[in-house]
C-alpha cells in the first residue's frame, strides 16, 4: 500500500497540487489565431441543440420523450392520456348514438328495454366526460368502470332484437379486457377476460334455437374475446422485452460486459443506500492498465481487445462480491463497494492488483478512496456528484500511483460524503492521464 504520510486522514480533496500530464503543444514561435467564425458556428450549434432538448418532456409514466412545443397538440394530448385513457375514450364514444336509434326504431328495441338502453347510455356518457376531464385514469377507477361497463355492454346486446346488431354489439366485450391489456396488471386482465367470456356464453343462451346454435355462439363469443386481448398482451410483451433489451444495451460495454458510465450511475443509488444503511463507509477504486497505448499501437485493437477482457476477468474474481463493477472509458475501471476503512480498501485494491498481474500479461495503477457515508430522501438528488467526486479523488491517486513508477496502489481517506437518494444525472468525465 502506497499512502502519502503528510495528506491528513480527513478531507482528501484538497492535496497540493499535482503536475499536469504531459501534453502536447504547439511551438512557442507559431502562435495560432482563433477562428472567430469557426468558434461562433459551434455556439450556434450549442443553442440550437439546448432549444431543441428544453422543447422535450417526458412522460412520468412510461418515459417517452414527447415535444413541448405550443403547437404539439399531439404531445400535449399523451401527457394528458394514456394509451389506455385514449382507448377508452374511442370506445365509449361509439356508444354514444345507441339511445337515438332506439327512439327512431322503437322496433330495434326489446318492449321495456328502452329505460335499459338509456341507462347504459347514462353511465357510457358518465365514463366518457369524466375520463375527458380526468385525463389518466387509474386502476380502481378502471375496473370499476371496466365491470360495469361489460354489464352494460351485454345489457346493449340483450335488449337489441336485431341478431346481427346484437352480434356486433356482443363483440364489444373484447374492448375492455384488450383495453385493460395494454398496460393494467395481470390479475385485472385475467379478471375482465374472464368476466366477459361468462357474459359472452350467458348472451350465447338468449334466443336458442338449436343445441348447434348455442355452441357456435359460445365458440365465437370466447374466441372474440381472446384473441384480441391475446395480441394485445402478446404486443406488450414483446414491446417490454424489446425495452429491456435496449436497456441492457445502453448500460452495458459491449466489450467486457461490464457497467458502463450510465448503468453504473444508475446502479450506484442502490449500493450506496445499502452502505449508508449499514454505517460503513463507500469504497471507491479507479484502476487504470498500465502503457495500455503503448498495447494498441505495437499489438493492434485485437490484441488491445482481448487484454482488457483479461484484465476485466481479473478484477471481477478479486473484487468484493456486493461491488458494483463498470468501465468509465477505454483502460479505466472502477470499483464502488462498503468497506471499514482505508486499511481494508487498500487490502480490497492490493488483491485486484495482484490478481490482474498474474491473470493477463499487463499491470494497473489504482487510486482508491474511503469515505464515511450518509444519505437522505429529502432534497435534489446528487448520486451522479457524488460518483463524480469520488472518480476525481481516485484519478489523482492513479496520478501519483503511475508517477511512482505505476503497478501499485494509492488509497487515501476522503472526509465524510452525503448524498441525496434519487435518479442519477450524468457527471464530469475524469481527466485523461498519461498511459
Amino acid at each position: 500500500m502506497h499512502t502519502d504520510p503528510e495528506t491528513p486522514s480527513g478531507p482528501a480533496a484538497s492535496p497540493d497540487p499535482l503536475p499536469p500530464a504531459a501534453t502536447t503543444r504547439p511551438p512557442a514561435g507559431l502562435p495560432r489565431e482563433p477562428d472567430r467564425r469557426a468558434d461562433a458556428a459551434v455556439d450556434e450549434s450549442r443553442r440550437r441543440r439546448m432549444h431543441s432538448i428544453s422543447e422535450l418532456d417526458t412522460d412520468p409514466r412510461t418515459g417517452v420523450v414527447v415535444g413541448r412545443g405550443r403547437g404539439s397538440a399531439t404531445a400535449r394530448m399523451m401527457r394528458r392520456f394514456d394509451a389506455r385513457s385514449a382507448a377508452v375514450l374511442l370506445s365509449t364514444s361509439g356508444s354514444l348514438p345507441l339511445p337515438v336509434l332506439g327512439f327512431l326504431q322503437p322496433a330495434f328495441i326489446r318492449d321495456g328495454g328502452l329505460p335499459w338502453l338509456v341507462t347504459v347510455w347514462m353511465f357510457t356518457l358518465l365514463v366518457f366526460s369524466t375520463t375527458l376531464v380526468v385525463g389518466r385514469l387509474g386502476d380502481r377507477l378502471f375496473a370499476v368502470f371496466g365491470f360495469i361497463g361489460m354489464v352494460g355492454i351485454a345489457v346493449a346486446a340483450y335488449v337489441v332484437t336485431e341478431p346481427a346488431a346484437s352480434g356486433v354489439i356482443i363483440t364489444l366485450l373484447a374492448a375492455i379486457p384488450a383495453i385493460a391489456a395494454m398496460s393494467s396488471s395481470r390479475r385485472v386482465v385475467v379478471s375482465f377476460s374472464m368476466f366477459a367470456v361468462a357474459l359472452a356464453i350467458g348472451l350465447a343462451f338468449i334466443d336458442v334455437t338449436s343445441v348447434v346454435g348455442v355452441i357456435v355462439r359460445c365458440g365465437a363469443g370466447v374466441a372474440n374475446v381472446m384473441v384480441p386481448v391475446f395480441i394485445v398482451a402478446a404486443l406488450r410483451n414483446s414491446l417490454e422485452v424489446t425495452m429491456e433489451r435496449y436497456a441492457v444495451l445502453g448500460d452495458t460495454d459491449p466489450l467486457t460486459g461490464l457497467l458502463n458510465r450510465r448503468g453504473f450511475l444508475a446502479r450506484s443509488g442502490d449500493l450506496l443506500a445499502t452502505v449508508a444503511t449499514a454505517g460503513d463507509q463507500i469504497g471507491f477504486l479507479l484502476i487504470d492498465v498500465d502503457h495500455f497505448k503503448a498495447i494498441n499501437d505495437r499489438l493492434g485493437h485485437a490484441v488491445g481487445d482481448t487484454v482488457l477482457v483479461d484484465t476485466v476477468a481479473a478484477i471481477t474474481s478479486a473484487a468484493p462480491r456486493s461491488s458494483l463493477i463498470g468501465r468509465f472509458g477505454g483502460e479505466e475501471f472502477v470499483v464502488l463497494c462498503g468497506t471499514t476503512g482505508q486499511a481494508a480498501l487498500s487490502a480490497t485494491a492490493e488483491r485486484i492488483r495482484e490478481a490482474v498481474a498474474a491473470g493477463s500479461t499487463v499491470t494497473v495503477s489504482i487510486g482508491a478512496v474511503a469515505a464515511p457515508l450518509s444519505s437522505t430522501r429529502s432534497g435534489r438528488p446528487n448520486i451522479s456528484h457524488v460518483i463524480d467526486h469520488l472518480t476525481h479523488l481516485a484519478d489523482r491517486w492513479v496520478y501519483v500511483a503511475k508517477s511512482a513508477g505505476r503497478d501499485r496502489v494509492v488509497c487515501l481517506s476522503s472526509s465524510p460524503i452525503h448524498f441525496v437518494e434519487g435518479n442519477a444525472v450524468g457527471a464530469v468525465a475524469p481527466a485523461r492521464r498519461m498511459a
